[in-house]
């Protein structure tokens, strides 16, 4: 896998047909789903136009075998830093029947991407979720970013009686 991705990375389209063909395969073998992750990978540094729908089709599958797969889509999409990146944030961050380790994931890098878009989902989050691990990981995302809205955000939360103690307690460290 690691030889085609430098083959397709030098304009080899035979082995990047191969790293599509790869990175498509069904399965639930660890050893398989690793072989994906490279082949998803270097298919991105390679041809990220091409890699980008197959991305978006390996984290819209809800299956739990390949929670490992998506976490490393949602991963190389991240690391585009685009409206595309911030858009499959969103997406997972808000889908409430998605694993719950993959929507921390997705609101943790929420805050990190471009446009205003991402803190405001983050804020819906913190109102709307009823999930804890959803919202400690907005209020961490939230902190760890210099955006002046995200601070407004934190210092309101800290304010309100109505969020427990414990969130509030959370916004504060």
């Amino acid at each position: 896998t690691r030889i085609r991705g430098a083959l397709a990375a030098r304009g080899d389209a035979e082995a990047a047909r191969q790293l599509s063909a790869d990175a498509s395969k069904s399965g639930c073998d660890s050893e398989d789903v690793q072989v994906k992750s490279e082949a998803l990978s270097a298919l991105a540094q390679a041809d990220p136009a091409a890699a980008m729908p197959m991305l978006k089709r390996v984290l819209d599958r809800r299956d739990p075998c390949l929670l490992e797969l998506r976490r490393r889509s949602l991963s190389i999409l991240l690391r585009r830093g685009d409206t595309a990146a911030t858009s499959a944030a969103i997406s997972v961050a808000r889908a409430s029947d998605e694993a719950i380790s993959l929507r921390t994931d997705a609101v943790a890098f929420l805050a990190k991407l471009p446009g205003d878009n991402a803190i405001s989902t983050l804020e819906e989050l913190l109102r709307t979720s009823t999930e804890r691990e959803v919202q400690r990981a907005a209020i961490r995302s939230l902190a760890n970013t210099e955006n002046p809205r995200a601070r407004q955000t934190l210092r309101t939360l800290i304010e309100r009686q109505d969020v427990s103690e414990q969130l509030r307690v959370e916004a504060i460290n």
